[in-house]
């Protein structure tokens, strides 16, 4: 899955223990990525499939990077450009958007708009705006919200995290595991709309949860929101700039077993 060039080993030649180094590093790769096809097979081609890329891009063996990524292209508008609103709720809520310089003008604003674009201070047009959006959001709910679940199938507790507090949550999953805890970890994707089937689902089977966040909590309130008092909810936060550690985390869980 890694490329070294003829040209890049040459050159580096000159440095002591590189080569050997560079070797190194890639079969530590290559073990790692055995070993996650073994845990999660989908994921593991996933990332194969970016490292190629990555490489082939680096070796100049791409012509057109631009086929790598996915395109989803729009509805475009089947209605002469005088008539074309651009605002105007489709079924599926999504309107019609026009490219650039295909003659089609439309005016893009952060205000609440009419169907045109432009702001409006008419309370139907505000209403249909604002219920528009609301509807293509909930139509789209189970899409937009990403969620990833690991050894939750049989867990009482679970962690609940997101961003870079979910490798270190993954750390302490691994750790509560091994000493005997059912402890699942349920990854966040999507913060807002909060996902909250992703955590209904399980509420009948868990006892505890964590929220590990380095914020103020808010995510934590909303998953007091959806557990409606069911399972014992924790918080582990901290605003200081510094990392929460798995093992703060593995010590908060096991309190939280007690």
């Amino acid at each position: 899955p890694v490329w070294v060039t003829i040209s890049a080993i040459f050159g580096w030649s000159h440095y002591d223990g590189v080569i050997s180094a560079v070797i190194s590093a890639v079969i530590a790769i290559i073990a790692g990525l055995d070993k996650l096809r073994d845990e999660d097979q989908e994921f593991a081609v996933r990332v194969i499939e970016q490292i190629h890329d990555n490489a082939m891009i680096q070796a100049g063996l791409t012509v057109e990077p631009q086929s790598m990524v996915e395109r989803i292209n729009r509805v475009q508008p089947n209605m002469p450009p005088e008539w074309y609103l651009p605002y105007e709720r489709s079924a599926t809520g999504v309107a019609p958007m026009a490219s650039f310089g295909d003659g089609y003008r439309y005016h893009v604003t952060g205000l609440v708009h009419d169907a045109k674009g432009f702001p409006t201070a008419n309370p139907n047009e505000a209403r249909d705006n604002i219920r528009g959006l609301f509807a293509k959001i909930e139509r789209g709910f189970r899409e937009i919200c990403l969620v990833d679940y690991e050894l939750m199938e049989d867990a009482e507790h679970a962690i609940i995290a997101y961003g870079c507090m979910v490798l270190s949550a993954r750390s302490a999953l691994e750790q509560l595991r091994e000493s005997g805890l059912k402890v699942g970890l349920i990854k966040l994707g999507t913060l807002w709309p909060f996902p909250r089937f992703a955590l209904e689902r399980f509420l009948p089977q868990l006892k505890t949860i964590l929220v590990p966040e380095l914020n103020m909590g808010q995510i934590y309130r909303e998953v007091l929101r959806v557990n409606a008092g069911k399972a014992l909810i924790e918080k582990l936060n901290r605003v200081n700039g510094t990392i929460i550690a798995p093992d703060e985390i593995v010590k908060t869980v096991k309190g939280l077993v007690r």
